[in-house]
């Protein structure tokens, strides 16, 4: 069915989340930031790097494609974890089986060894013959509150030291990405930091965090925070969508030409890569699966190429990504008085557009004050409100404009 607009499959594997695979295949217009950071890793002391970015702009991708080029290196992900010693766990455990992969016996026996403290803390441990010999004392009850076990237990710290220089001794120094943290207070990343910090300098790991602050504004509460000051190096990442139509093609093209059929065209008009510009605002992750869902409706449609902005609105519409949709003319409008400028010569299309022009102007202001405009609400674009806030702002503007 995908014949009608040029394709012979699917031009999307995969859209949320976006695989590894597919991200380091898809990778585009990185390749300033892919030098700086390879630049960092090839120093051969320890330190800690911070990459910094909105959500879906690419920080995991970069660090997983610049990573792919040093084979000592290793991403932990830290999602959906909270605690401090929840996270120090997944760290000593991902890096026991790189060390196990690497064929040090230690990074086995660390591996079982906080599988059953695991299961110990929930009471499931059972009887292991032999028993492994990680306890401090030993523990009289088989039921105790999971912080006393927690006080008979080898140090998260002393484990990470012993595998970080097993590796060392074999491999040379360890890349560390911990991603996934920025959804972490910046309280506890500067604990974990803490908490690693002495065992990584000693032992030279290099660390990456990542954050969705902007480098400008990072810590501006405290500008010598102690977590700031534990980064020696920041590389940020600036948008590759926002207010730039052809990088939405640039994007879209490789994947749309990989199951292109002789009668492919691009699908989507300036006008409607201009449109997926403006509402996916610099996110990678959101353009593919915006492109994604116009493209499915209009193979399910049958509508031949080029999509129109109406038709994209409509769609993303009907799947409730838009809370409400706009007509193409006033679209068309609103960028012209976006990227016209004024001047008193320019007598013509004042005298046509400057009631027009403010009015979008006001309304589009108010609702960005508001935090309506281009923003996400229940996890919805919205693109565009004229009611009632809309229609409330521009008779405001009327009754002053007298």
């Amino acid at each position: 069915m995908w014949k009608g607009i040029g394709f012979s499959a699917e031009p999307f594997l995969s859209i949320e989340p976006l695989s590894t695979k597919e991200e380091l295949e898809y990778f585009v217009d990185r390749e300033e930031e892919i030098t700086e950071l390879s630049s960092c890793l090839v120093r051969d002391y320890p330190f800690n790097l911070l990459i910094t970015g909105k959500a879906g702009i690419g920080k995991t991708t970069l660090v997983n494609k610049t990573l792919s080029n040093f084979p000592t290196s290793l991403r932990i992900n830290l999602s959906q974890l909270e605690e401090h010693q929840a996270i120090m766990d997944r760290i000593v455990l991902e890096v026991a089986k790189f060390a196990k992969n690497l064929g040090i016996k230690e990074g086995k026996r660390i591996e079982e060894q906080l599988v059953y403290e695991s299961r110990l803390i929930k009471g499931t441990a059972g009887n292991l013959s032999g028993g492994i010999p990680f306890l401090r004392g030993g523990i009289k009850k088989e039921k105790r509150e999971e912080g006393v076990l927690r006080e008979n237990l080898i140090s998260r710290e002393t484990l990470l030291e012993e595998l970080l220089e097993k590796i060392m001794n074999k491999r040379g120094l360890l890349i560390m990405f911990l991603d996934d943290a920025d959804h972490l207070p910046e309280s506890l990343q500067t604990r974990i930091l803490e908490s690693c910090e002495s065992v990584f300098v000693s032992k030279r790991c290099i660390s990456i965090f990542a954050s969705r602050k902007e480098t400008g504004k990072l810590f501006v509460s405290d500008a010598n925070s102690v977590y700031r000051a534990r980064f020696i190096d920041f590389i940020e990442l600036k948008d590759v969508i926002k207010r730039d139509p052809r990088s939405v093609e640039q994007i879209l093209r490789p994947r749309f030409e990989r199951v292109a059929l002789d009668t492919y065209v691009y699908p989507f008009t300036t006008e409607t890569n201009r449109f997926l510009s403006d509402i996916c605002d610099g996110n990678i992750r959101e353009l593919l699966r915006y492109a994604s869902i116009i493209i499915g409706q209009a193979v399910r449609q049958n509508v031949p190429v080029l999509l129109q902005v109406e038709f994209a609105m409509a769609a993303l519409a009907s799947k409730n990504y838009l809370v409400g949709e706009i007509d193409e003319e006033s679209y068309h409008v609103l960028n012209a008085l976006k990227s016209k400028s004024m001047s008193a010569s320019d007598t013509e299309f004042q005298t046509a557009t400057s009631l027009a022009r403010a009015t979008l102007s006001n309304i589009c202001n108010r609702l960005c004050e508001d935090g309506l405009l281009n923003k996400t609400i229940n996890k919805k674009k919205v693109f565009y409100s004229v009611s009632p806030k809309g229609e409330h702002t521009l008779n405001m503007y009327e009754t002053l404009r007298r």
